[in-house]
This record gives C-alpha cells, sequence and structure tokens, in this order.
C-alpha cells in the first residue's frame, strides 16, 4: 500500500478501517500519544502567553528607570532645568507603570512593591538634585549622583526578580517537551508490537503511516525542548498529525518571536535602535577582560551632539529625535560588523572599536566627524538641520586598571573637545582635564 496514499487518509479513518483486526487498547495508545503532545504543545503556549503578559510590562518599566536617571546625570553636567520637567514625565510614567504592574494579576506583587519603595527612595534622591542651585560646582551632589545610579540599577535588579521565574518557567516546559520523545517511542514500540501479533501486513500498513509523522514530530519536539526555536516541522500531511505539526510550528513561531522580542527590548534603546547603556557596559566589560586575557586591543569612543538643545528649541523635540535617529544611522554606516555602538544617554553616544589601536581609531573618528558635518538632516519638506558633534577617544593600555578609569579618560577627552569649541577630536591618554 502507498504511504504518500495513507498520509492523506484521516488517522480516525485508517483505524476503523484497521478496527476488525487491531485491538482496541492499540487505538487507545494511539490516541493517548496524540493527547500528549496537543497538551504539552498547550501547556507551552500559555505559558509564553503568561510570560507575555508578565515580563513585558516589566522590561518597560526597567527601560522608563533607567532613562529617568539620566535627566539629574545631565543637570549636573549643564545646570538646565529643563531636566526637571523631564524627569518629572518620567517619573509620572513609572509611577503609572507601578500602579498598573500591581492592578495586573502578578504572580510576584511583592517583588513590585519592594522595587516601587525602592523608586520612593530614588525620586526623592532626584528631585533633591535637581533642587540644587548651582549643581556643577557641588561635589556633594556627585557623590548622590552615584548613588542614585546605584539605587536604579538596584531597581531594575529588583523587578529581574520577576523576570527570572518566567525565563526558568519556560525552560522547565521546554524541557518537558523532551519527555514526550520516550512516551510516543513506547506507544510506537506497543503499536506496533499489537498490530504485528494480530494481522501483519495491516499492522504493518497502519504502523508505517503513522510511525513516520509521530517520529517528525518527536525530532521536533526535541529541538524546542533543547532550545533550537527556529526549527520547524515539515510533514506533508493533511491528517490529524498534520495539523498537529501546523499547531507545533505556530507555538515554535510564537515563542520565538516572543524570546526575540524580549531580548530586543532588554538590549536595544527603542528610538536609534542602537544597544542601550546596560548593554554597552556589559560588552566594555567583556571587551576590558579579553584584553586583560590576550591583549586585543580596543579603543573606546564617546560622541556628543553639539548644542543639541539648540536643535530641540528651534525645530521641536521630534526634530530632535530624528537628530538623533540620523546620528545613530551614520555612525551604523560608519563603523565595521565588529565593533559595538549604544546610546550612552541623552544625545550621548558610545562605541567600541574591536581590534582597533589609537590611530585606526582617531581616523574612523574624523571620517565620522566629518559624515555628521557634511550631511544635513530632514526636520521637514522644506527644512535642514545641520549638526556637529564632538568626540573624545581612549584606547585601553596596561595601566588602565579598569573599565571605568577608561570611560573616564574618553569622558575628560570629550569635555576637552566641548571646551576647545566642539567639532572635534581629543584622544589624548590622560583622565585629566587641563
Amino acid at each position: 500500500m502507498n504511504i504518500k496514499y495513507l498520509l492523506q487518509i484521516p488517522i480516525r479513518t485508517r483505524f476503523l478501517i484497521g478496527m476488525l483486526l487491531m485491538l482496541l487498547p492499540i487505538i487507545i495508545l494511539g490516541a493517548t500519544a496524540i493527547y500528549s503532545i496537543n497538551k504539552t504543545a498547550g501547556a507551552l503556549e500559555k505559558v509564553v502567553e503568561k510570560s507575555n503578559k508578565e515580563i513585558l510590562p516589566v522590561i518597560r518599566l526597567q527601560k522608563v528607570v533607567l532613562q529617568a536617571a539620566m535627566p539629574p546625570n545631565d543637570f549636573l553636567i549643564d545646570g538646565n532645568k529643563s531636566h526637571y520637567e523631564k524627569f518629572r514625565n518620567f517619573s509620572m510614567e513609572i509611577d503609572s507603570s507601578f500602579e498598573s504592574i500591581l492592578a495586573s494579576d502578578i504572580t510576584h506583587p511583592e517583588i513590585v512593591l519592594q522595587a516601587m519603595k525602592e523608586w520612593e527612595t530614588a525620586q526623592k534622591m532626584s528631585y533633591s538634585i535637581l533642587d540644587l542651585k548651582d549643581p556643577m560646582t557641588n561635589v556633594d551632589a556627585q557623590q548622590q549622583m552615584l548613588i542614585l545610579d546605584l539605587t536604579m540599577d538596584r531597581i531594575v535588579d529588583i523587578l529581574n526578580g520577576i523576570i527570572d521565574p518566567n525565563y526558568n518557567e519556560l525552560g522547565q516546559r521546554l524541557r518537558s517537551a523532551q519527555e514526550i520523545r520516550w512516551k510516543v517511542y513506547l506507544i510506537i514500540i506497543i503499536v506496533f508490537g499489537s498490530g504485528l501479533l494480530v494481522a501483519v501486513t495491516t499492522g504493518l500498513a497502519l504502523a508505517m503511516s503513522v510511525i513516520y509523522p509521530v517520529r517528525v514530530l518527536q525530532y521536533g519536539a526535541g529541538q524546542i525542548g533543547e532550545g533550537n526555536l527556529s526549527y520547524r516541522i515539515k510533514l506533508d500531511s493533511k491528517d490529524e498529525l498534520g495539523q498537529l505539526a501546523g499547531s507545533f510550528n505556530s507555538m515554535a513561531e510564537k515563542v520565538e518571536i516572543s524570546t526575540s522580542m524580549l531580548h530586543e527590548l532588554a538590549t536595544h534603546d527603542g528610538l536609534t535602535g542602537l544597544y542601550n547603556n546596560r548593554e554597552f557596559y556589559r560588552r566594555l566589560r567583556d571587551e576590558f577582560n579579553r584584553y586583560k586575557r590576550f591583549y586585543r586591543s580596543f579603543t573606546l569612543l564617546l560622541a556628543d551632539i553639539d548644542n543639541f538643545k539648540e536643535v530641540n528649541d528651534k525645530y521641536g523635540h521630534p526634530a530632535g529625535d530624528t537628530v538623533l535617529s540620523m546620528l545613530a544611522s551614520n555612525i551604523k554606516d560608519i563603523i565595521r560588523e565588529t565593533d559595538f555602538a549604544a546610546r550612552y544617554g541623552g544625545d550621548e553616544f558610545a562605541v567600541i572599536l574591536c581590534d582597533t589601536e589609537s590611530n585606526g581609531a582617531l581616523n574612523l573618528a574624523q571620517r565620522l566627524r566629518k559624515k555628521i558635518e557634511e550631511t544635513p538632516i530632514p526636520i521637514n519638506e522644506n527644512r535642514f538641520a545641520s549638526i556637529t558633534i564632538s568626540i573624545g577617544l581612549a584606547t585601553i593600555s596596561d595601566d588602565i586598571e579598569s573599565e571605568e578609569k577608561l570611560i573616564t579618560i574618553a569622558d575628560n577627552n570629550l569635555y576637552k573637545a566641548k571646551n576647545a569649541g566642539r567639532n572635534r577630536i581629543i584622544a589624548a591618554q590622560s583622565d585629566k582635564i587641563n
């Protein structure tokens, strides 16, 4: 009998035809195999939906909390009172997010309450900094800002207490999919053995029409269980197992998309598409450790838009967002695939130039500065904005004992470039401003 023809006949019909020759337990075992796979797929899909419901609002809250640390920091740099209003907007959004999350059916409300308590402390500290009359010369304010940054990071870490259990539960569900392989394999042996005893010809034909698709499903379940979320089951069948394969593929696609979205939200800046501040520090730490172990040189580039406030004042904040997005696009065009670009904060960007000494970094920085200077940015149909950037460079060396020291050198060079008239690059290997 043609196996391809059998695959087009519904399993129920096949079992009815073989009913006169096959024993009732064989039908029960076959149905059990289908039920087990369906039940596992349904349970996994419910976990994905539950994880999305809990994790996505928390990740968005983490992102806004990290953004809320920027206005006080920028206020200490330029003393502009407009940062007060920016922080107030972030504060209202964070308060609203906490209330929304607590109002939802969240698994661990006590974690949210703990993070909310830390936020209240951070909120008071932020307003205390923003109320200072002369922030740029206030030495204590810098120490307060460090404590505030630690508090913000602590809030993010506390909220991870909601994200991590959801990831763990999802992982457990994926591992449970592996168990299907052994259950289905046992069912196949029983079905095959019973069919052979009753009627060799009928049993073999029926077994062959079931074994192949079940093994395909079994292998697919194993791949998903091992974390290969891009795997899709290829089963040319219109029967129930074929429909199950379609449902299984749909579930796997949802899991893959959800995982990708969660990773994207956790590591990238929503406006520019570059990596975010948190991912920048993680990558910088990796590059620093790689240098200490293998002596693979790299250079840190910090770039800041000159007179960015004037762009916002003249053209409006939407235009400012356009400028930030265009600058990010130009950075992507200039750097190599092996380099790493991130939005460091506000209108400041960071680039890690891998395997790059100071001369090579300086050449790349010059190309970037020149491209920004020569590229007008369309604000609307009839208006264009021209901007320039200042850049500070710092190349790793043996006397730089930490990644924080490297950032300090690049940041100081950036301020030197600003103070020297902007639209220029400073690459001095020193952490002192002359």
